[in-house]
């Protein structure tokens, strides 16, 4: 029997999984070999200037370049108060990235001999559009929440948004994920809970298998490749699984010929970090 308090947070569930955030477009962006302009921005301040319905309609690209940028899910600023969505990065997290993102791109194409050069309409999207957070501190129900959409259908719908965007290049800025005060976690699994490890994903999905290098899988398919681990262990204790290599391992494994990059969540102190290039399947 459900206890009340588990009672009223399916309630909390439910009603905050209700709406989803909607992908964007926010702008045109033209780059060079020693330059990045946004020709055309609505990343953040001007957003609301566009109008919504061409913001949305993002099936009329086919014939132009496309830079799609990943975030893992929204929170509460990318919804009204009674949960009509604004659309992703409406907070710090698009302040930051309006003010740091052509800096970032050009110090990039410079150091990688321009492979980026090009003009593209810019994407804004989560790879989950549903708010996993429920409204509260990232770090209770975020990671939880995310894995389980992630593992039972959302996977693949973020795999069908790209292929209908058919970008030249994604950046995927999405964060590591943090749980350490997930109140649903096993008492008797002593762990940092700011990784994410096999034990709780194994909470999440028993079926998850771990192979001896660290990588993922499910039923026979792999959900992730073992990008990262800590303390220099190899052990499988020690590996870790940000939310940000779910996504990695899933656009590594997409048909589509684009350039991969990653980039630290634009709200966290390493988003000064260089962008990383994971792989360069340029199109011909």
């Amino acid at each position: 029997m459900l206890t009340k308090n588990n009672r009223e947070l399916l309630k909390c569930i439910f009603s905050k999984l209700n709406n989803k955030c909607p992908d964007e477009y926010v702008g045109d962006i033209e780059i060079k070999s020693n330059s990045v302009n946004l020709t055309k921005d609505y990343i953040c301040s001007d957003r609301n200037k566009l109008d919504e319905e061409i913001r949305r309609d993002l099936e009329s690209f086919n014939d132009e370049k496309v830079l799609c940028i990943v975030l893992e899910s929204p929170h509460n600023k990318e919804f009204e108060a009674d949960g009509t969505p604004l659309g992703p990065a409406r907070g710090i997290t698009g302040t930051k990235l309006e003010k740091n993102l052509t800096d970032k791109l050009r110090k990039f194409n410079e150091n990688n001999k321009g492979i980026l050069n090009g003009r593209y309409k810019v994407i804004l999207m989560n790879a989950i559009q549903y708010k996993c957070s429920l409204g509260v501190d990232t770090r209770y129900y975020r990671d939880r929440i995310w894995l389980n959409l992630w593992f039972n259908g959302l996977k693949g719908d973020f795999e069908d948004r790209i292929d209908n965007y058919n970008p030249d290049i994604v950046l995927n800025l999405c964060t590591r994920g943090n749980h350490e005060n997930d109140p649903l976690y096993h008492s008797n699994i002593k762990a940092d809970l700011k990784y994410i490890r096999i034990e709780f994903i194994n909470e999440i999905d028993k079926n998850m298998i771990q192979d001896s290098y660290g990588n993922l899988y499910k039923k026979g398919s792999e959900l992730y490749f073992c990008f990262n681990f800590i303390d220099g262990c190899k052990s499988k204790a020690k590996y870790i699984y940000p939310l940000w290599g779910f996504v990695d391992t899933s656009l590594c494994k997409q048909d589509n010929n684009f350039i991969l990059l990653k980039g630290n969540h634009p709200s966290s102190a390493w988003f000064k970090n260089e962008f990383e290039l994971i792989s360069d399947r340029i199109k011909v």
